[in-house]
């Protein structure tokens, strides 16, 4: 496949290299689990239920709202725009339901069997109802004694459709592979405030908590969440015993985020770490705070972003030289192969791969083809960096699917953009909740956050009109 974009006199070649702008942001490195002694450093003065959570890896702090609302800085972690309301907290054990005509209700032997449960969402199966969930979502504000208003959100979203959620347990610090998460099903608004923090007979709205709030004060340390006993039973087994949170306080925190694919079935279990689950981390020293990041979906969070023009290589070399100079081609002129490589190395492995460096590892192995890269590079490539690389044809459907479960995926094209008429390489780093396709395009002369190919969200025809080839990868 070649890379040359557009011919490239000596002169133009320094103007571009003078103006061009590398932007490679620090990798925060998804975390296997979180350690005994990294608990403890954490400041536990992260908001548990955080209306405007951030998605990518940078720390919030509550502030008080003129309403009263405690809504921490920063764009929320949404699903076509409703926010989860807690990416971390304690959890409860709900109640079994059952199937009532077009209802959820709860089941004989209940608390007060017949009741109905919030919501009941086109489509919902059995499954679902096994594995339900509660969150007090926006469509509701609540009180402390656990009445609540109509919110910020439409009910109407939740009810639309079964929506999904994954639910981690990391509390298995001496072995991650014991580390378990769940999907479970939105049926549920819930639990009450007070759960977990005081018993029912002595509910007592606490100065932190008054009247009707959008959000949880970072003081609260009671349930974010409640699980079905399926689901709960999944999540306590096969050693972290006993989730639910206590008035005391006690009782591990479970992590939260939107389920990667909406159409995974409730009660789908995964053991060891989950790719694209939230990964709490502790930053540098003093700074603790857990973050949630998911998937690689913003330029300068999780992904690193490599332009082919820049100075540090651009002027390189990719191929034979000639005298003092390229004998074909520069880095800049036809290295977007080994720059999508490199971009994929360094944010899978956490390590620095340079373009430069891939691109004088595909001359060396003989996948440079005269200004352009062969697919053996795109192939064999990634695994000289312990990575597994898979050629799946044009089948962008498996490739969105990969992308939502945390893997990157290159594509080679010909043609309109985000191709070129001399073909280009480029990483497809991410999707949107509505299946949109987000870019890592190294033909970039500025910093991405102004170059459109990497800031656009692109139609998924219009990734296909062109497609030559694709390849997922992932770690091993």
């Amino acid at each position: 496949m070649r890379c040359l974009h557009r011919p490239i006199g000596l002169s133009r070649l320094v103007t571009i290299l003078s103006i061009a702008v590398l932007v490679c942001a620090a990798l925060a490195q998804p975390a296997a689990a979180i350690t005994e002694s990294e608990l403890k450093s954490v400041n536990l003065g992260y908001p548990h239920y955080d209306p405007t959570e951030s998605g990518a890896c940078t720390p919030n702090a509550a502030v008080v709202s003129p309403t009263g609302s405690y809504l921490p800085s920063g764009p929320g972690a949404t699903l076509e725009g409703h926010t989860l309301p807690a990416l971390v907290g304690g959890t409860g054990l709900e109640e079994a339901a059952v199937r009532s005509g077009n209802r959820i209700v709860l089941a004989p032997g209940t608390s007060n069997p017949g009741a109905p449960l919030a919501l009941a969402p086109n489509g919902f199966t059995d499954l679902d109802i096994q594995y339900y969930f509660t969150m007090r979502w926006r469509f509701a504000v609540w009180s402390w004694r656990g009445d609540s208003t109509p919110g910020p959100e439409s009910v109407d979203w939740y009810n639309a459709a079964v929506r999904k959620v994954l639910v981690t347990n990391i509390n298995h610090p001496d072995n991650p592979d014991d580390d378990i998460s769940v999907v479970v099903s939105v049926l549920e608004s819930g639990p009450g405030p007070w759960t977990g923090v005081q018993e029912p007979h002595e509910i007592k709205e606490p100065p932190y908590w008054t009247g009707y709030i959008d959000g949880t004060p970072p003081q609260y340390e009671g349930r974010v969440s409640g699980l079905s006993p399926a689901a709960y039973d999944i999540l306590s087994a096969p050693t972290s015993g006993e989730l639910m949170r206590k008035k005391d306080g006690s009782g591990p925190d479970l992590y939260y985020q939107w389920a990667p694919d909406q159409n995974t079935p409730a009660g789908t279990t995964y053991t060891g770490v989950v790719e694209g689950a939230v990964t709490p981390r502790v930053l540098a020293e003093g700074q603790g705070s857990f973050v949630e990041c998911s998937g690689f979906g913003a330029l300068g969070a999780d992904f690193v972003f490599y332009s082919q023009y820049d100075p540090a290589w651009g002027n390189k070399c990719y191929g034979p030289t000639a005298g003092n100079g390229c004998q074909y081609s520069t880095i800049a002129e036809a290295g977007c192969g080994p720059s999508s490589v490199a971009m994929i190395a360094s944010t899978l492995t956490g390590s620095k791969v340079t373009p430069d460096e891939v691109a004088q590892y595909s001359y060396d192995n003989g996948w440079y083809k005269g200004a352009g890269t062969s697919w053996g590079l795109l192939n064999e490539g990634p695994r000289n960096w312990g990575l597994t690389s898979t050629a799946i044809g044009t089948d962008l459907e498996r490739a969105v699917s990969a992308l939502r479960n945390g893997a990157l995926v290159i594509a080679s094209g010909r043609g309109t953009a985000p191709y070129t008429s001399f073909g280009h390489i480029l990483v497809l780093r991410g999707v949107t909740a509505d299946g949109k396709i987000l870019l890592g395009d190294s033909n970039s002369t500025l910093p991405p956050e102004e170059h459109i190919n990497n800031t656009r969200e692109w139609e998924q025809s219009q990734i296909a009109q062109g497609l030559l080839g694709l390849w997922i990868v992932t770690k091993n």
